[in-house]
């Protein structure tokens, strides 16, 4: 990872046989939220964390860098994070963003998923 930033990386469950439009916006969240500690958090590790829960899938990022988001400049703060939260939510998920215990950032998605196949 970029400047030395250690990535650590955890799935548990069965993940493989999710939905294209839920993969590609769990993909998309993971994705958004590993720019945003790459560009704002001057963190040292990332922790990502994939799993099933029941029906939905649980998508975790979580750094130990500053938790404040980033304010002034060219970036318009909470951007990618809308983007993020609207793509969960119209497949009935939900998005949320914050300081993480003990310090850092985290994101959490939850999304329904049922297996390919089934209905939504």
């Amino acid at each position: 990872m970029p400047g030395g930033l250690t990535a650590e990386l955890s799935v548990d469950g069965d993940v493989a046989g999710l939905a294209e439009p839920v993969r590609r916006a769990v993909y998309r969240a993971a994705q958004e939220a590993l720019t945003n500690v790459v560009r704002h958090a001057s963190a040292a590790t990332v922790r990502i964390s994939l799993s099933r829960d029941g029906e939905d899938v649980v998508l975790a990022v979580t750094d130990d860098g500053t938790a404040a988001p980033p304010t002034g400049g060219p970036h318009v703060p909470g951007r990618g994070l809308t983007g993020m939260r609207d793509r969960v939510e119209r497949l009935g998920g939900t998005c949320r963003a914050g300081p993480a215990a003990g310090g850092g950032w985290r994101v959490d998605v939850r999304v329904p998923a049922p297996s390919e196949g089934r209905a939504a």
